[in-house]
């Protein structure tokens, strides 16, 4: 078991503590703030939101996205998508925003502030700016906003967070640093960043200018709420994301597809014999039983405190999911926290007969069913 759990920390801490390559292509929509410098407006702000289909993105070692909606409001006045004249864009490169550019032409009233936008923000700094016509001011674009909000284990997009759940933050100027928790309970600042959902502070586990890692407090409600990351005393704009009673996601070593996190009793890797360098990996055999590492399970009784692991007390989830094995149900001796990570649930299950080297691992529970493209390797009895 102590060999288990060690290989089960050493793999989870590489996947909560690391930035994860290529998943910025999961953010539809952000928001920004703008600030007027100059001119009749000096010191008006206001915040610009925009979103793209990512679905659109090149194959190409740059991902290229056509900007399909945008708004603010300035001195009451609302721009939207449908005043775009030439339309816009958005890149990104290394899973960093690049650019994101858009020109307009727009036809308002006489009394209005403006008649004429164009801009451009991203990298690392602040580079957009706004030309106001009729010398109505100048403006920067300060690039930090949390952009999209995760499963940590699934990186499901389209799906709600739940309480007590890891989650993955994306965006853009978040930290000035990269920094990992480094004992429990986790903290509620990190590197000079704190985070809040639905107005609850929430603990993290790692921070980065284009990342964070956090567990959702268990008393956030269901419904929308909104997160609120902090950085150095300046709070960025809220994200909004809808909150669920579960949210099931497998962890696995490829960021949400790809070799399952799961132990057999011998505490190797259920993945093919030899399958990966420096990880002792077995395939499981039917009949035995996995140890099998997920998130987003919801309740727990008795009930757990945010940012601490559940230690030598059984924590169960209220609901038992539905464990899938190659499409074949299998029989659920556990579900609930795990004993040594935070808002990491722990599976124990008995491996149906079935056989092969990237057999299906599913949960599903809540009406949500997990990816079918997290695999385990099983071999006969």
């Amino acid at each position: 078991m102590r060999s288990a759990l060690r290989l089960v920390m050493v793999l989870l801490l590489v996947i909560l503590s690391v930035a994860v390559p290529g998943r910025a292509q999961h953010i539809v929509s952000s928001t920004l703030l703008a600030s007027l410098k100059s001119g009749s407006l000096a010191g008006t702000s206001f915040t610009v939101s925009f979103s793209y289909d990512a679905s659109q993105a090149s194959p190409q070692g740059q991902v290229f996205l056509q900007l399909i909606s945008f708004s603010f409001t300035l001195r009451g006045i609302a721009f939207t998508r449908s005043e775009i004249f030439q339309g816009g864009q958005v890149i990104l490169r290394n899973g960093k925003f690049e650019n994101v550019t858009a020109s307009f032409q727009l036809r308002l009233p006489p009394n209005s502030p403006v008649n004429n936008i164009t801009f451009g923000f991203g990298g690392d700094g602040v580079i957009g700016y706004i030309d106001l016509a009729g010398n109505y001011g100048a403006g920067t674009f300060d690039l930090s906003a949390a952009a999209a909000a995760v499963n940590a284990a699934s990186f499901t997009s389209s799906e709600p967070l739940a309480p007590g759940a890891l989650a993955t933050v994306f965006g853009t100027g978040l930290s000035s640093a990269a920094v990992a928790a480094s004992a429990i309970p986790l903290p509620w600042n990190l590197g000079g960043v704190s985070v809040t959902v639905g107005g609850v502070p929430a603990p993290l586990l790692y921070v980065s200018p284009s990342q964070i890692n956090v567990q959702i407090p268990w008393e956030v409600a269901v419904g929308t709420a909104d997160l609120v990351v902090t950085t150095n005393g300046t709070a960025l704009a809220p994200l909004k994301f809808p909150i669920g009673e579960v949210s099931p996601g497998v962890f696995s070593l490829q960021w949400g597809v790809g070799q399952a996190i799961a132990i057999n009793p011998d505490g190797s890797l259920a993945a093919p014999d030899g399958a990966i360098p420096g990880i002792k990996t077995y395939a499981a055999r039917a009949g035995d039983y996995l140890m099998v590492f997920a998130t987003g399970l919801g309740a727990v009784t008795p009930n757990l405190a945010d940012g601490v692991a559940a230690g030598n007390l059984l924590r169960n989830a209220k609901v038992t999911p539905m464990v899938l094995i190659g499409g074949v149900p299998a029989q659920v001796l556990f579900a609930g926290m795990s004993p040594a990570f935070v808002g990491v649930n722990q599976l124990n299950v008995l491996v149906p007969t079935v056989v092969g080297d990237a057999i299906p691992l599913q949960i599903d529970t809540g009406g949500i069913r997990t990816t079918d493209k997290v695999v385990i390797a099983i071999r006969n009895p």
